[in-house]
């Protein structure tokens, strides 16, 4: 299961997100607005700062990345 975390009025959210339907793998998006604020935290530690961000299995990325999200659909 992919999961791609959102933010409003987001362009690279929208264009992860349709890559991944291009591709013709689901994903599940949820708004950063309905994550705890202790996750967010946790994330910011990690050094994902920028909206998307991204769970596919064991990747985890923020921001807009190809490579990333090609690794992932070729993980699938």
């Amino acid at each position: 299961m992919i999961t791609i975390y959102t933010a409003p009025n987001c362009q690279p959210c929208r264009l992860t997100k349709r890559e991944f339907d291009r591709a013709g793998v689901s994903v599940n998006e949820t708004p950063l607005a309905d994550v705890p604020a202790e996750q967010i935290d946790a994330w910011k530690a990690q050094g994902l700062t920028s909206a998307p961000i991204v769970i596919a299995g064991h990747l985890i990325w923020s921001g807009m990345r190809p490579d990333m999200i090609k690794r992932a659909i070729e993980g699938m």
